[in-house]
C-alpha cells in the first residue's frame, strides 16, 4: 500500500457530466456563485480586526498547509509589501513555517503537529492576530496554533471548508467555504482574503 492511497484528495467531489467527465462549466458556476455571495459583513469584520492590529503595531500571522500554505505566503506578500504605501510603519506579517530550516528543526524536535505552534510561541505577543487556513478545518498543527492563540490573547480568524471542521468552532471569527473540493475551497479563501486586504487600503 502506498502512502498516497490515504491522500485527503479522495474527499474531493467534482461535478461531472452524464459521461462521467469533469463538468468545468458547473464547477466554475458553483465557484462563481460562492465568490459573488461572499459574506460582506464578515469581510468587514475581519478587516476591522486587522486594521486595529496594524494601527497598533501588532503582528499578523498566517498559517496553512499545502495550497493553504501558498495562500498564506501570498497574503504575507500582499500585506507586507502591498500595504507599505498605505501604512508608513509597515505591516508586520509573517507566514508561519516559511523559514524552512527553523520549521524543520521545530518539526524534528517537537513533531509536525507542534511546529507551527512553537513558532507562534517564539514570535507572537498579546494583541497579535492569527489567520489560520485549513480546507478540512481539522489539521492538527493549525488547531494547535488556535489553541495557543486562545490562551494568549491572540485574536484568531479561521478559514475552512467541507463543513468547517473543528477550526470553524474554535476560531474567534470563521469563514467556511461551501465548496466540496480542495481547489474550489482554496480559491474561495484566496478571494475572501483579497477582499479583506482591499478593505485595508486607504
Amino acid at each position: 500500500m502506498s502512502l498516497f492511497d490515504k491522500d485527503p484528495g479522495v474527499n474531493n467531489s467534482f461535478p461531472t457530466k452524464e459521461s462521467g467527465a469533469f463538468d468545468s462549466a458547473k464547477y466554475l458556476t458553483d465557484l462563481a456563485t460562492e465568490i459573488v455571495g461572499l459574506p460582506q459583513p464578515l469581510i468587514d469584520q475581519v478587516s476591522s480586526v486587522l486594521a486595529g492590529a496594524i494601527n497598533n503595531g501588532k503582528q499578523v500571522f498566517f498559517c496553512g498547509n499545502g495550497g493553504s500554505f501558498a495562500i498564506a505566503e501570498h497574503m504575507v506578500c500582499d500585506y507586507a509589501k502591498g500595504m507599505k504605501r498605505f501604512y508608513s510603519n509597515g505591516v508586520l506579517a509573517i507566514n508561519i513555517g516559511s523559514n524552512h530550516p527553523l520549521n524543520s528543526a521545530l518539526t524534528n524536535d517537537f513533531g509536525h503537529e507542534n511546529a507551527f505552534m512553537a513558532e507562534l510561541q517564539m514570535y507572537s505577543h498579546e494583541g497579535d492576530v492569527l489567520v489560520a487556513i485549513s480546507s478540512s478545518g481539522n489539521s492538527q498543527n493549525i488547531l494547535n496554533c488556535i489553541h495557543y492563540a486562545k490562551k494568549h490573547n491572540i485574536f484568531s480568524v479561521g478559514l475552512s471548508g467541507f463543513g468547517g471542521g473543528l477550526l470553524a468552532n474554535l476560531a474567534d471569527i470563521a469563514f467556511v467555504s461551501n465548496q466540496n473540493n480542495y481547489p474550489a475551497v482554496e480559491a474561495s479563501h484566496q478571494i475572501f482574503l483579497d477582499c479583506v486586504a482591499f478593505k485595508l487600503w486607504k
